[in-house]
């Protein structure tokens, strides 16, 4: 039964294509001087032949972040994109959903639960993170996009976004936007923005970043930056001691020199670190971008991605995905469209911008505006590396919070603790 309908559905895929106008495809842009659109891209009037009665209705389901609110400007731009959709497409009605990142009631569990308890109420389109997107994936609630949507390619798409497009090599997703965190500091007290550890040992200013993190985010980035493997040939989690132990050691020499608080350790969170920032009682901290962006003071503060042991710095980046869950073919074809029409970088261009998350591609970013957040995203897009799994952050974080507290109380050496986080990984 299953089999007969996906022929089904792949007949009337076929003939929907052939049937159907196209929206507009994306403008081509360069990667060179980012163009500034006035205002919000206007839609190229498109039309559709008339659609089934079961066809004029889709449903999104998207996180919080990404709520066509028309009271912030990010939801202003979404909510207008999608209703030019309407407006081209007669008789299309899109109703969202805003659905928590995660929890009970969230994204993942509420798609888990609706395809065993009521699949007809499955969204059409649907943002996702890495977990989500593999727990889809994983119980085979995703369509191909194949035929929705070019795959993106090497040329033009940053590392990070390619990450999460396909699983087990079939293309699932699709990323439109990246999560991620910056160095931020004080403008008037660093003579040049601090790109490797010894740029902060060198300045002597204090600096907070999130200790406390039980999945040690930061740490796992010092340590990737420096050649550091997560898994060994077998895929078990690993840590080599030797590159573990050099960040843990540029961790004390920072408490030594009255660089890093004692009470380090305290901060268990990107935003946390910020706002002690924001509130003068430290000169440099780990902070979310989108909350950078808001509230930074140009005139005082200033961002990087991460300081690092190696010669460049480094961020790390979660990326967004759009996945199609669409069972009726017409929908399907629908939702291909729409899903070209959210991609197109003269709309994402603006709204990545408004989010204060990372383009996917440097088409996009050509479309963002000139100013300090372009010129900032253009270093972080270049030194974004995707997000570790957050199952490897669940195995690998708290053996390194264990380390870090070792070497910042004083009751381990650096080797030490490092040498004893490997050990541990290695246990039955």
């Amino acid at each position: 039964m299953h089999s007969a309908l996906r022929c089904f559905s792949a007949i009337w895929m076929a003939v929907l294509l052939i049937t159907s106008c196209s929206l507009p495809a994306p403008a081509s842009q360069s990667a060179g001087t980012p163009t500034v659109p006035a205002q919000p891209p206007t839609p190229t009037p498109t039309s559709l032949p008339p659609l089934g009665p079961f066809a004029k209705d889709l449903l999104l389901w998207v996180a919080p972040a990404f709520a066509p609110d028309p009271e912030t400007p990010a939801g202003a731009l979404l909510a207008d994109r999608l209703k030019a959709f309407e407006e081209q497409t007669p008789g299309v009605k899109i109703e969202v959903r805003v659905k928590s990142r995660e929890g009970r009631g969230g994204l993942t569990e509420s798609v888990l639960t609706a395809a065993v308890a009521a699949p007809e109420a499955l969204p059409d389109l649907i943002t996702l993170d890495p977990e989500g997107l593999h727990a889809a994936a994983n119980h085979g609630l995703l369509i191909s996009l194949e035929t929705s949507i070019p795959a993106p390619e090497a040329d033009g798409w940053y590392e990070y976004a390619l990450a999460s497009t396909t699983i087990e090599g079939e293309y699932l997703a699709i990323t439109f936007a990246g999560q991620t965190e910056v160095f931020a500091y004080r403008k008037d007290l660093f003579e040049a923005p601090p790109r490797r550890w010894e740029d902060l040992l060198s300045a002597g200013n204090a600096f907070v970043i999130p200790a406390g993190d039980p999945q040690a985010r930061f740490t796992l980035a010092q340590y990737l930056a420096l050649g550091g493997k997560l898994t060994d040939e077998a895929g078990e989690p690993m840590l080599q001691p030797d590159t573990l132990a050099k960040v843990l050691d540029f961790y004390r020499t920072s408490l030594d020199a009255g660089l890093l608080p004692i009470t380090v350790e305290r901060w268990s969170s990107p935003q946390q670190t910020w706002e002690e920032l924001l509130a003068n009682r430290t000169t440099a901290a780990v902070a979310p971008l989108e909350s950078f962006l808001q509230a930074h003071d140009p005139a005082r503060h200033a961002a990087t991605a991460w300081p690092a042991g190696s010669e460049n710095p480094i961020s790390l980046a979660e990326p967004w995905s759009w996945s199609i869950l669409s069972m009726s073919p017409e929908k399907e074809v629908l939702s291909g469209q729409l899903l070209e029409w959210l991609m197109d970088p003269a709309f994402l261009g603006p709204w990545t911008h408004a989010l204060g998350m990372l383009p996917p591609n440097s088409a996009t970013l050509a479309a963002w505006p000139e100013g300090p957040a372009l010129a900032l995203t253009s270093g972080l897009v270049t030194a974004a590396r995707v997000m570790p799994r957050l199952d490897v952050r669940s195995t690998v974080g708290p053996t390194l919070q264990a380390a870090i507290s070792a070497v910042l109380n004083g009751s381990n050496t650096p080797a030490g603790a490092a040498q004893q986080a490997a050990d541990s990984l290695q246990l039955p």
